[in-house]
C-alpha cells in the first residue's frame, strides 16, 4: 500500500488548545495507521501566543514577521 504525505497548517503549537486536539491531533495515530504520514505545521509559536495573551500585539506581529520573512 502506498503511503501519502500530508502537511497541515494549524494555528497553534501542538497540544495547547482543545479545538485543535479534537480536530487534528487525536486523529494522527489513526491516519498514520491507514497509510498517511501527517505533519502538523503550527503557525503561531509559544512566544507569539504569549505576546498576544499579554496584549502585546505589536510584539506578536514583529515575532511573526521575523519568523516568516527572510
Amino acid at each position: 500500500m502506498a503511503r501519502y504525505k500530508i502537511a497541515v497548517l494549524v494555528p497553534y503549537w501542538l497540544d495547547t488548545v482543545p479545538s485543535q486536539r479534537f480536530r487534528w491531533e487525536q486523529w494522527l495515530p489513526h491516519l498514520e495507521a491507514n497509510g498517511l504520514d501527517v505533519e502538523l505545521l503550527p503557525f503561531l509559536t509559544p512566544a507569539i501566543t504569549a505576546a498576544r495573551a499579554r496584549g502585546a500585539g505589536l510584539r506578536a506581529t514583529l515575532l511573526a514577521l521575523r519568523r516568516y520573512l527572510p
